[in-house]
């Protein structure tokens, strides 16, 4: 049972982060006091996050997958991940009812962190801080979901 409640939370911040960046329009979190390579790679993580919600929204657990860290993928097979992501309907886990306010994104050179508050059914039940911001790395030009207390494989 704690496994699976494990896994929701997993899947519900995916989603929720995704929500946020598609409410936020993809405005950079401090506006015009960013350099512009920073403010870009902000609106790039917001996007980013955007495509992780809608491919988490139409079943493509391959491509989703795919959004996530080298170091994620070591430690989680295709397998293990598709096994976590599709129990999450056996629980009746609507991502219709997610939700994020609050999405802060923070870029310092090739790592992006982010903070929001999660939602589901329009109550908040998670707070993702700065004491524990969702972690987002840059390779080789491209952001991947990384490794975090937020995104491991169960």
């Amino acid at each position: 049972m704690q496994r699976h409640i494990i896994t929701l939370s997993l899947i519900a911040m995916a989603v929720l982060l995704a929500a946020s960046a598609m409410r936020c329009g993809g405005k950079p979190a401090a506006g015009g006091l960013l350099g512009k390579g920073q403010a870009n790679d902000e609106g790039e993580v917001r996007v980013f996050v955007a495509r992780q919600m809608n491919l988490f929204q139409q079943g493509d657990w391959r491509e989703l997958y795919q959004t996530y860290s080298p170091r994620f993928q070591e430690d989680c097979s295709y397998n293990d991940f598709l096994g976590e992501v599709s129990s999450a309907s056996l629980w009746g886990f609507d991502p219709g009812d997610v939700g994020m306010d609050e999405l802060e994104v923070r870029v310092e050179g090739n790592v992006a962190y982010t903070t929001y508050i999660q939602t589901y059914e329009g109550r908040d039940i998670k707070a993702v801080t700065e004491d524990d911001p969702d972690l987002y790395v840059k390779i080789d030009g491209k952001w991947y979901d990384e490794v975090d207390s937020h995104t491991e494989c169960y």
